[in-house]
């Protein structure tokens, strides 16, 4: 694997420094200044180090003869991780270790916290650590935490309060904190760690809302410095769609249509040379203004709209028939022309949608290429070659080919050199539905890693608490994040660590259920859209064609339409959409989660239970809308097929009869949705109110079910059933 480049732009991007911790103020005791003494020369050559040394004791039964070292001129994060330390250490042992700074005389039992004249002369090599690997070693009775001034030292603190004391951060609400009056520890040779990727980031509502607890899971801050889809931001279709029509993405034969007062609507024609002066103009006149921006994104808007006129065909031809092609010579263009002014400056770019494909041209040095996974599969691993092709942003490619997400990453790096991955981990179609990728964590962040990707963002849900396991999903992927070359048994421990951590001694139940929908994923497979609970997407089996195209079930009759009332109906209740997974995996989770909830033994435990809970109460919601007995909607299904396949065979009397019941099974369905189901579905929301998922009072019963509250426009738009 090629050598990781730090290039400038992550401290454009720079996990915001902690300052909460400081509130509390630390007992420090700051040292006398001797005349002679050199901040950052090595003072410890003046001590005896001593032998045979095999353990620590750095506090004994409540006392402790340790005090925390850090440097005089420490920078914000370094005196952060000194604090950190002496806070939960006194958490820990009730022993609150006075902090020092090193202008003091050295002692024997120090725990010494980044850069300090304790350390000898080239002892730590930080260039190697960057600025977020660090490491952790004993030396005599001394402890030593350190990496770079930035974050390495901070994590070291993090990492050796999980490692090796015992601490846990699961989520900003849920710690875990041991208690001993006695801390020892074993001689540390050297435990060093530099993390998979440069850039990191969890995009979910505790990463990004709560900078305290995102540095402990070692997690940046995404705070691009202009907005990710941002073509409109120097070329509005309010200020130029009328005049300068030709500004603007063509089908072909005219500019697309837009909305000009909606976002996101247009897109831009990047072969014009006015668009693209706009574009040099813009990015210009943001660093002139912010001589501190390391990083600028100019991305495409969020739609599909490739242009497709002479000039733009042209290139795509040009470029191997990659859509990218247009956008890459674009972004080079504007890379060229501010190299010279600004030589630390990268400017970003989307690989997203129809622009996924890798063109030939290859990226100017100072471009970083943001490769979106959005239309791949999500249920088995990357290295399979899986094309999810339900995705209408499948296609990148004039000849209309679909690659695997895989080939996209290879190809991307022969032709840039600094690339970031944009990873989905959520399911945006419900956002709070089981969402089974578990499995993929892991080996896709291998994958990424093999293949000289330096940043990574997995996007999950950023707004709100989630009522899926999207904290557990956060957690695990940000530990994959730092070493993605672990073990699955190391994978899996962290998981059931978090189950038990989190939700109680009975917590490891629930692994039952998640292993289950594992199960049924893999049998079929869904990209980043799709959940366990989509209507579309809830068969073992995927039919071909439509629930129509399907024949009858032989020994389905005319008499049995007709007496559809006393019909015995259990056989053909998943004719069309094959079995239920639904079905199977309620009856497991409803006994995993009882078993889970009985077993728990604080509020704060049956508190998180109830939150993920609500995936399982969608669950039954879908269930129950698909079964609902005891008049099934896949009941009306087959009436209704019964009726188009025979017409030609029915009398009139006969086919109004068999309109008359299936209006009557209508009508029943109607009833229950109006009735039964809205009520169900509306403790759902107020159980999500409670908990703070994206369930409130302004989304309403529209918002977590098919119907939009209007039981009639759902037969309208011929949902299926």
């Amino acid at each position: 694997m090629k050598k990781k480049v730090l290039f400038a732009l992550f401290l454009a991007l720079a996990l915001p420094l902690l300052s909460a911790c400081t509130n509390n103020q630390p007992h420090t005791t700051e040292g006398t200044t001797d005349p002679s003494y050199q901040t950052g020369e090595s003072v410890e050559q003046s001590e005896e180090i001593p032998v045979n040394v095999t353990e620590l004791n750095l506090v004994e039964n409540g006392k402790s003869e340790y005090v925390i070292v850090r440097g005089e001129n420490a920078s914000e994060s370094e005196v952060t991780a000194s604090t950190e330390l002496q806070k939960y250490l006194k958490q820990i042992s009730g022993v609150e270790l006075a902090i020092i700074t090193d202008n003091t005389a050295p002692t024997a039992k120090e725990i010494v916290v980044g850069k300090t004249n304790r350390e000898n002369a080239g002892e730590f090599d930080r260039e190697e650590l960057g600025n977020d690997g660090f490491l952790i070693k004993t030396r005599g009775y001394k402890l030593f935490l350190v990496g770079s001034e930035e974050r390495g030292t901070l994590y070291s603190v993090y990492e050796f309060l999980e490692a090796y004391l015992g601490c846990r951060f699961y989520t900003a609400k849920v710690e875990k904190v041991p208690a001993m009056e006695t801390i020892t520890i074993d001689v540390i040779e050297e435990d060093k760690q530099i993390p998979g990727f440069d850039f990191r980031n969890v995009y979910s509502f505790e990463y990004k809302n709560i900078d305290e607890f995102a540095a402990k899971r070692r997690q940046h801050d995404y705070s691009s410095n202009t907005a990710g889809h941002s073509f409109e931001l120097f070329c509005h279709p309010y200020d130029y769609y009328e005049t300068h029509p030709e500004y603007f993405a063509s089908d072909g034969t005219k500019p697309y249509d837009v909305t000009l007062n909606v976002g996101q609507t247009s897109s831009l024609c990047l072969t014009n040379p006015d668009v693209l002066q706009l574009a040099i103009d813009w990015v210009r006149g943001h660093l002139k203004n912010n001589p501190d921006w390391r990083y600028i994104h100019v991305g495409q808007n969020d739609n599909l709209k490739t242009c497709m006129c002479e000039n733009c065909v042209a290139v795509y031809r040009e470029e191997g028939g990659a859509f990218s092609g247009t956008i890459i010579r674009f972004i080079n263009a504007i890379a060229r022309d501010i190299k010279e002014d600004y030589p630390d400056v990268y400017i970003g770019t989307f690989a997203y949608m129809y622009s996924a494909e890798p063109p030939l041209t290859k990226a100017e040095d100072n471009v970083v290429v943001v490769l979106c996974q959005d239309a791949g599969c999500s249920s088995h691993p990357i290295e399979n070659g899986c094309v999810h092709t339900g995705s209408a942003m499948c296609s990148t490619n004039l000849d209309g080919s679909i690659k695997p997400f895989g080939e996209k990453i290879t190809g991307w790096n022969e032709v840039c050199d600094h690339l970031q991955i944009w990873d989905y981990d959520v399911c945006f179609r419900q956002i709070d539905q089981t969402y089974p990728n578990f499995e993929i964590l892991l080996p896709n962040m291998r994958f990424y890693a093999e293949n000289n990707v330096e940043r990574v963002l997995a996007q999950s849900e950023s707004n709100y608490y989630s009522g899926e396991f999207g904290e557990l999903r956060a957690y695990l992927l940000s530990k994959v994040m730092w070493d993605p070359y672990m073990t699955e048994e190391e994978y899996y421990a962290h998981m059931d660590d978090f189950l038990v951590g989190v939700y109680g001694p009975g917590g490891l139940r629930l692994r039952e259920y998640i292993d289950k929908a594992e199960e049924i994923s893999d049998e079929w497979g869904h990209c980043f859209h799709w959940g366990l609970t989509t209507p579309y997407i809830f068969v073992t089996e995927i039919n071909d064609g439509t629930p129509e195209d399907k024949p009858l079930p032989e020994d389905l009759t005319l008499d049995m339409i007709l007496n559809y009332q006393t019909t015995d109906w259990s056989p053909y209740y998943f004719h069309y959409y094959g079995r239920l997974i639904e079905s199977e995996l309620l009856e497991v989770g409803k006994e995993a989660f009882a078993a889970a909830y009985a077993a728990a033994e604080t509020d704060s435990q049956r508190y998180m239970l109830e939150q993920v809970s609500i995936q399982l109460d969608l669950l039954e919601s879908f269930y129950l809308e698909k079964r609902n007995e005891p008049i099934p909607g896949n009941i009306m299904k087959l009436l209704k097929v019964f009726l188009k396949q025979n017409a030609d065979t029915l009398t009139d009397d006969e086919q109004a009869a068999v309109q008359g019941n299936i209006t009557k099974v209508f009508q029943h369905i109607k009833e229950f949705l109006t009735v039964e189901y809205e009520a169900f579905n509306r403790a759902i929301i107020d159980k999500g109110i409670r908990h703070g998922t994206r369930y409130n009072e302004s989304l309403g019963y529209d918002q977590i079910t098919d119907c939009s509250g209007n039981p009639d426009k759902w037969f309208d738009d011929n949902k299926p059933w």
